[in-house]
C-alpha cells in the first residue's frame, strides 16, 4: 500500500463521529495467542474513531 501526503482545509464534524468497538490490542508477533470473542478477559481493548471531515471548498 502506497501513502501520500496531501494538505487540506475543513473542519472534522464530531457530531457524526462513528464508534467501532471493542477492538483488542495486538501486539506484533503475537497473532497466534490471540483469541476472539466479543468479551475480552483483557484490558487492552479499545475502539477505532471514525471521524468525518468536512472539506472548505465543498458543500
Amino acid at each position: 500500500m502506497e501513502y501520500q501526503r496531501v494538505r487540506v482545509v475543513g473542519t472534522f464534524d464530531h457530531a457524526r463521529e462513528v464508534y467501532v468497538c471493542p477492538r483488542s490490542l495486538i501486539q506484533p508477533g503475537d497473532s497466534e495467542k490471540q483469541t476472539g470473542g466479543l468479551l475480552s478477559s483483557s484490558s487492552q481493548t479499545g475502539a477505532l474513531v471514525i471521524t468525518p471531515f468536512k472539506l472548505a471548498d465543498r458543500e
